[in-house]
């Protein structure tokens, strides 16, 4: 199964555009190692922008005319030593990347909806 359009994983530019995850027998060691699937290599410019393109194009069809939209999931296991690192990953790469899909989202969503918060700390919003 592929985390990315095969175009994607095609263009040198995108760098394969995924790399394999991995399940381990005990985390800490990262023993017995199993590819667990793929994750789109969000950490990479080329393969960020390109996502972004598409949110900006969703926007421009949808904004207003739907009321959710889910971002991929963003857990991905890859280990912590290092040694199962995708090339040019880091965990600062990988956060920041994140937080930048999150944000692009709200600005290319212009009419959201926000809910009032059931609590004075929380906040509910369905873009």
């Amino acid at each position: 199964m592929m985390a990315v359009p095969k175009y994607i994983l095609n263009d040198s530019v995108y760098h394969g555009g995924q790399d394999a995850q991995y399940s381990f027998a005990d985390d800490k060691t990262e023993s017995d190692p199993v590819r667990a699937g793929w994750v789109s290599r969000r950490w990479d410019t080329a393969v960020s922008a390109r996502f972004h393109q598409l949110l900006f194009e969703l926007a421009k069809r949808f904004d207003g005319k739907i009321e959710g939209l889910n971002l991929p999931e963003s857990s991905i296991e890859v280990g912590t030593s290092g040694n199962f690192f995708p090339p040019g990953f880091t965990f600062a790469l990988y956060r920041d990347a994140i937080k930048s899909n999150m944000l692009v989202l709200k600005q290319v969503y212009l009419s959201r909806l926000v809910s009032p918060p059931a609590r004075d700390d929380q906040v509910s919003v369905a873009l």
